[in-house]
Protein backbone atom coordinates (compact mmCIF):
# COMPACT_ATOMS: atom_id res chain seq x y z
CA UNK A 1 0.00 0.00 0.00
CA UNK A 2 1.25 3.50 -0.80
CA UNK A 3 1.87 6.13 1.81
CA UNK A 4 -0.54 9.03 2.29
CA UNK A 5 -0.91 11.22 -0.84
CA UNK A 6 1.68 9.33 -2.90
CA UNK A 7 0.69 9.31 -6.57
CA UNK A 8 0.90 6.24 -8.80
CA UNK A 9 0.99 6.92 -12.54
CA UNK A 10 -0.60 4.27 -14.73
CA UNK A 11 -1.42 4.11 -18.41
CA UNK A 12 -5.12 5.04 -18.10
CA UNK A 13 -4.82 7.87 -15.61
CA UNK A 14 -3.86 8.82 -12.11
CA UNK A 15 -4.76 6.82 -9.00
CA UNK A 16 -4.43 8.44 -5.60
CA UNK A 17 -4.16 6.27 -2.53
CA UNK A 18 -5.04 7.67 0.90
CA UNK A 19 -4.02 5.87 4.08
CA UNK A 20 -5.37 7.15 7.38
CA UNK A 21 -3.94 5.90 10.66
CA UNK A 22 -6.37 6.19 13.55
CA UNK A 23 -4.50 4.13 16.14
CA UNK A 24 -5.09 5.35 19.68
CA UNK A 25 -3.13 4.75 22.86
CA UNK A 26 -5.63 3.55 25.45
CA UNK A 27 -5.28 3.94 29.18
CA UNK A 28 -3.58 0.97 30.81
CA UNK A 29 -6.17 -1.48 32.14
CA UNK A 30 -3.64 -3.53 34.13
CA UNK A 31 -0.98 -1.88 36.23
CA UNK A 32 1.45 -4.80 36.25
CA UNK A 33 1.16 -8.45 35.34
CA UNK A 34 4.76 -9.56 35.48
CA UNK A 35 6.06 -12.72 37.11
CA UNK A 36 8.66 -12.50 39.86
CA UNK A 37 10.47 -15.73 40.73
CA UNK A 38 12.43 -15.29 43.92
CA UNK A 39 15.16 -17.77 44.77
CA UNK A 40 16.24 -16.94 48.32
CA UNK A 41 19.04 -18.87 49.97
CA UNK A 42 21.26 -16.88 52.31
CA UNK A 43 20.04 -13.50 53.57
CA UNK A 44 22.99 -11.13 53.36
CA UNK A 45 21.13 -7.86 53.39
CA UNK A 46 19.07 -9.18 50.48
CA UNK A 47 21.84 -8.59 47.95
CA UNK A 48 20.23 -9.35 44.58
CA UNK A 49 21.44 -10.58 41.20
CA UNK A 50 18.56 -9.89 38.81
CA UNK A 51 18.00 -12.00 35.69
CA UNK A 52 15.38 -10.56 33.35
CA UNK A 53 13.40 -11.39 30.21
CA UNK A 54 9.93 -10.43 29.00
CA UNK A 55 6.86 -12.65 28.76
CA UNK A 56 4.93 -10.81 26.06
CA UNK A 57 5.56 -11.00 22.33
CA UNK A 58 4.52 -9.20 19.17
CA UNK A 59 1.31 -10.30 17.50
CA UNK A 60 3.19 -11.98 14.65
CA UNK A 61 4.77 -15.42 14.82
CA UNK A 62 5.07 -17.20 18.16
CA UNK A 63 7.59 -15.01 19.95
CA UNK A 64 10.13 -17.82 20.05
CA UNK A 65 13.17 -15.57 19.69
CA UNK A 66 11.48 -12.44 21.11
CA UNK A 67 11.46 -13.30 23.87
CA UNK A 68 10.72 -16.97 24.44
CA UNK A 69 14.41 -17.85 24.32
CA UNK A 70 15.18 -15.13 26.87
CA UNK A 71 12.63 -16.55 29.29
CA UNK A 72 13.96 -20.07 28.75
CA UNK A 73 17.57 -18.98 29.26
CA UNK A 74 16.92 -17.22 32.55
CA UNK A 75 14.76 -19.98 33.99
CA UNK A 76 17.37 -22.58 33.09
CA UNK A 77 20.13 -20.46 34.63
CA UNK A 78 18.16 -20.30 37.87
CA UNK A 79 17.44 -24.04 37.76
CA UNK A 80 21.11 -24.92 37.30
CA UNK A 81 22.25 -22.67 40.13
CA UNK A 82 19.49 -23.99 42.37
CA UNK A 83 20.72 -27.54 41.69
CA UNK A 84 24.23 -26.82 43.01
CA UNK A 85 25.23 -28.57 46.26
CA UNK A 86 25.91 -25.22 47.93
CA UNK A 87 24.00 -22.03 47.17
CA UNK A 88 25.75 -18.74 46.38
CA UNK A 89 25.84 -16.08 49.05
CA UNK A 90 23.46 -13.69 47.31
CA UNK A 91 19.89 -13.93 46.07
CA UNK A 92 19.15 -14.82 42.45
CA UNK A 93 15.97 -13.07 41.37
CA UNK A 94 14.36 -13.95 38.04
CA UNK A 95 11.99 -11.29 36.73
CA UNK A 96 9.79 -12.02 33.73
CA UNK A 97 8.54 -8.60 32.74
CA UNK A 98 5.12 -7.78 31.30
CA UNK A 99 4.40 -5.62 28.27
CA UNK A 100 7.91 -4.87 27.07
CA UNK A 101 6.65 -4.54 23.51
CA UNK A 102 4.21 -1.71 24.02
CA UNK A 103 5.13 0.54 26.86
CA UNK A 104 7.57 -1.22 29.22
CA UNK A 105 4.81 -1.54 31.81
CA UNK A 106 6.62 -4.20 33.80
CA UNK A 107 9.92 -2.35 33.64
CA UNK A 108 8.32 0.82 34.95
CA UNK A 109 6.36 -1.02 37.64
CA UNK A 110 9.23 -3.11 39.01
CA UNK A 111 11.04 -0.35 40.98
CA UNK A 112 7.82 1.02 42.48
CA UNK A 113 7.51 -0.03 46.06
CA UNK A 114 11.06 -1.42 45.94
CA UNK A 115 12.92 1.86 46.20
CA UNK A 116 14.57 0.80 49.45
CA UNK A 117 16.13 -2.29 47.85
CA UNK A 118 17.40 -0.79 44.59
CA UNK A 119 20.85 -0.32 46.13
CA UNK A 120 20.84 -4.01 47.03
CA UNK A 121 20.88 -4.99 43.34
CA UNK A 122 24.52 -5.92 42.79
CA UNK A 123 24.01 -6.82 39.12
CA UNK A 124 21.24 -6.97 36.51
CA UNK A 125 21.13 -8.76 33.15
CA UNK A 126 18.44 -9.27 30.52
CA UNK A 127 18.23 -11.79 27.67
CA UNK A 128 16.25 -10.17 24.86
CA UNK A 129 18.11 -10.47 21.56
CA UNK A 130 17.41 -14.00 20.48
CA UNK A 131 19.67 -16.95 21.18
CA UNK A 132 22.49 -16.60 18.69
CA UNK A 133 25.88 -17.59 20.06
CA UNK A 134 27.18 -15.09 22.63
CA UNK A 135 30.37 -13.53 21.29
CA UNK A 136 31.14 -10.53 23.53
CA UNK A 137 30.22 -8.97 26.84
CA UNK A 138 30.06 -5.39 28.02
CA UNK A 139 29.38 -3.87 31.40
CA UNK A 140 28.00 -0.66 32.86
CA UNK A 141 29.74 0.14 36.14
CA UNK A 142 31.65 2.97 37.73
CA UNK A 143 35.13 3.55 36.33
CA UNK A 144 36.79 1.90 39.31
CA UNK A 145 35.06 -1.43 38.67
CA UNK A 146 35.93 -1.89 35.00
CA UNK A 147 39.15 -3.80 35.59
CA UNK A 148 37.34 -5.99 38.09
CA UNK A 149 34.62 -6.75 35.55
CA UNK A 150 37.23 -7.69 32.98
CA UNK A 151 38.15 -10.66 35.18
CA UNK A 152 35.04 -12.39 33.84
CA UNK A 153 36.96 -13.05 30.64
CA UNK A 154 38.74 -15.91 32.41
CA UNK A 155 35.46 -17.80 32.55
CA UNK A 156 33.83 -16.57 29.34
CA UNK A 157 36.78 -16.85 26.93
CA UNK A 158 36.60 -20.67 26.75
CA UNK A 159 33.09 -20.24 25.34
CA UNK A 160 34.30 -17.82 22.67
CA UNK A 161 33.19 -14.63 24.44
CA UNK A 162 35.40 -11.53 24.35
CA UNK A 163 35.51 -8.30 26.36
CA UNK A 164 33.95 -5.18 24.79
CA UNK A 165 33.47 -1.97 26.82
CA UNK A 166 31.76 -0.16 29.68
CA UNK A 167 28.66 1.11 27.88
CA UNK A 168 26.19 -1.74 28.40
CA UNK A 169 22.55 -0.83 27.84
CA UNK A 170 21.16 -3.59 30.03
CA UNK A 171 18.12 -4.39 27.89
CA UNK A 172 14.86 -2.47 27.51
CA UNK A 173 13.29 -3.76 30.72
CA UNK A 174 16.34 -2.74 32.73
CA UNK A 175 16.40 0.89 31.58
CA UNK A 176 14.84 2.23 34.81
CA UNK A 177 17.35 0.29 36.93
CA UNK A 178 20.20 1.56 34.78
CA UNK A 179 19.16 5.14 35.50
CA UNK A 180 19.04 4.23 39.19
CA UNK A 181 22.68 3.17 39.18
CA UNK A 182 22.40 -0.63 39.16
CA UNK A 183 25.49 -2.33 37.63
CA UNK A 184 24.74 -4.09 34.33
CA UNK A 185 26.27 -6.81 32.19
CA UNK A 186 25.24 -7.36 28.57
CA UNK A 187 25.97 -10.71 26.95
CA UNK A 188 25.79 -9.94 23.24
CA UNK A 189 24.56 -12.80 21.04
CA UNK A 190 25.14 -13.07 17.32
CA UNK A 191 22.14 -11.14 15.99
CA UNK A 192 23.04 -11.43 12.30
CA UNK A 193 19.65 -12.91 11.41
CA UNK A 194 17.66 -11.74 14.43
CA UNK A 195 15.92 -8.89 12.62
CA UNK A 196 15.08 -11.13 9.66
CA UNK A 197 12.54 -12.78 11.99
CA UNK A 198 11.94 -10.13 14.65
CA UNK A 199 8.23 -9.14 14.89
CA UNK A 200 7.31 -11.24 11.85
CA UNK A 201 5.40 -14.45 11.17
CA UNK A 202 8.78 -16.20 10.98
CA UNK A 203 9.56 -15.76 14.69
CA UNK A 204 9.13 -19.47 15.39
CA UNK A 205 10.98 -22.14 17.33
CA UNK A 206 12.69 -23.65 14.29
CA UNK A 207 14.90 -20.54 14.14
CA UNK A 208 16.49 -21.45 17.49
CA UNK A 209 19.72 -23.48 17.39
CA UNK A 210 19.84 -25.74 20.49
CA UNK A 211 23.65 -25.61 20.63
CA UNK A 212 23.69 -21.82 20.58
CA UNK A 213 20.90 -21.73 23.16
CA UNK A 214 22.94 -23.94 25.48
CA UNK A 215 25.96 -21.64 25.08
CA UNK A 216 23.76 -18.69 26.08
CA UNK A 217 22.68 -20.52 29.21
CA UNK A 218 26.27 -21.40 30.10
CA UNK A 219 27.40 -17.79 29.61
CA UNK A 220 24.63 -16.38 31.81
CA UNK A 221 25.25 -19.04 34.47
CA UNK A 222 28.90 -18.02 34.68
CA UNK A 223 28.14 -14.32 35.12
CA UNK A 224 25.19 -14.84 37.48
CA UNK A 225 27.10 -17.18 39.77
CA UNK A 226 30.20 -14.96 39.69
CA UNK A 227 28.13 -11.96 40.79
CA UNK A 228 26.22 -13.93 43.42
CA UNK A 229 29.20 -15.64 45.04
CA UNK A 230 32.23 -13.32 44.77
CA UNK A 231 33.65 -11.46 47.74
CA UNK A 232 33.09 -7.91 46.50
CA UNK A 233 30.58 -6.18 44.27
CA UNK A 234 30.80 -3.92 41.24
CA UNK A 235 30.17 -0.23 41.64
CA UNK A 236 27.18 1.06 39.71
CA UNK A 237 27.08 3.77 37.05
CA UNK A 238 26.14 7.33 38.04
CA UNK A 239 22.51 7.78 39.08
CA UNK A 240 20.58 9.86 36.54
CA UNK A 241 17.15 11.42 36.59
CA UNK A 242 14.58 9.00 35.25
CA UNK A 243 12.83 10.33 32.12
CA UNK A 244 9.16 11.12 32.70
CA UNK A 245 8.06 8.39 30.29
CA UNK A 246 9.72 5.74 32.44
CA UNK A 247 8.23 6.76 35.77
Amino acid sequence: MLANNRVLQVAWGTIRNFLQDNCTLLAAAIAFAGVLAFLFWIYTGLAIVLLGAHLDSWDKGTGAIDDGTGVAIMLEVARLILALPEPPRRTIRVVLFANEEFGLSGARAYPKGREAEIDQHVLAMEADLGAGRVWRYRVRTDDGSVEDAKQLIRFLAPMGVTWSDNIAGGGADLIPLRYMGVPMVDLRPDATHYFDYHHTDDDTLDKVDPTDLAQNVASYVVVAYWAAEREGTLGGPPVEELPSGLR
